[in-house]
């Protein structure tokens, strides 16, 4: 009786004792492995590479915005003058996609219809829009960016409040800095600051420039998503005349 009563008390002894070892021996092992520090003695070098071909496609579309059709211009047709300021839209608007995998890149428009800078008594000191076939006369232009088709085309509106309508006055290359403004007007100083640009990115994501959106621009759904650029023109204060232009969508890789 008395061996049986003491078995268990035996068998806990023996198991305290075996879990003591362990953790003495786990206590050794690793002071061991500190004490006894390892030493390099062989590295072999594995070169790795990869290439990836540049991509710089900029794609446009001149669309109807009545049916979606193929265009031929952006045509204004016959305009009536001294109507309403900004109250006019082209028949067409342009389906744009970049598909650019540099490590930056800017889409800038402007138009271009000028060999040198025309006098500024007889033109001011802006030119983006149109130019007319008599002495002085122009059109300015304005433009807006949209994620997605405007059934209809947008609604029209003063690129002054552009913030809140999302209207931007297009420049022409030939702009020149206006004395009386706090800010730089001319092509170049204007580009410095952005003001050119309708969109912008990288190779992972592609953000169209909207000034009535928070952060000034929306990004798309994927790099390659296509956009709508939509214009307008003021023939408030144009003169008879035939209005041509040429208007230009640059990538720029930074």
């Amino acid at each position: 009786m008395h061996s049986s009563a003491k078995k268990p008390k035996e068998e806990k002894e023996m198991k305290r004792s075996i879990k003591l070892a362990v953790a003495v021996l786990a206590v050794a092992t690793l002071a061991s492995r500190i004490v006894c520090a390892e030493t390099s003695v062989a590295t072999n070098n594995i070169s790795a590479s990869a290439s990836i071909t540049a991509v710089n496609t900029l794609t446009t579309e001149l669309l109807k915005i009545a049916d979606n059709t193929l265009s031929a211009a952006l045509a204004f047709g016959n305009v009536s003058s001294g109507g309403t300021a900004w109250n006019t839209l082209p028949e067409s608007y342009v389906k744009v996609t970049v598909q650019d995998n540099s490590v930056a890149w800017r889409l800038r428009i402007y138009s271009d219809n000028y060999d040198t800078a025309p006098s500024t008594a007889v033109y001011g000191y802006s030119y983006g829009g149109l130019r007319g076939d008599v002495t002085g006369s122009k059109v300015p232009m304005a433009w807006l960016n949209n994620t997605t088709l405007i059934a209809g085309g947008p609604a029209v509106g003063n690129p002054v409040v552009g913030t809140t309508n999302g209207w931007i006055f297009l420049k022409d290359e030939k702009d020149v800095d206006d004395p009386l403004l706090a800010d730089d007007q001319s092509f170049i100083g204007s580009d410095a600051v952005g003001y050119t640009n309708i969109a912008f990115g990288a190779a992972s994501y592609t953000r169209i420039v909207r000034p009535n959106v928070t952060g000034l621009s929306e990004e798309l759904t994927t790099p390659t998503a296509p956009f709508y650029l939509y214009t307008e023109g003021d023939f408030s204060s144009a003169p008879a005349a035939t209005y041509t232009g040429t208007i230009k969508l640059e990538l720029l890789n930074q």
